[in-house]
């Protein structure tokens, strides 16, 4: 996918789903450098769930 087709938002918005309604209690994220993980820390962090 494209440059901000909006990938890490979905992936959040997942995670964040698996551990609200499921028995989920850890995610693994893998990123291939430091600094998509550290800009998908960022995104994580303020993160703010619809509804």
């Amino acid at each position: 996918m494209v440059t901000g087709a909006g990938k890490t938002y979905t992936a959040i918005t997942s995670i964040y789903r698996i551990l609200k309604h499921t028995k989920g209690k850890r995610i693994l994220f893998l990123v291939d450098t430091k600094n998509l993980g550290e800009q998908a820390e960022q995104e994580m962090l303020t993160y703010t769930p619809n509804g």
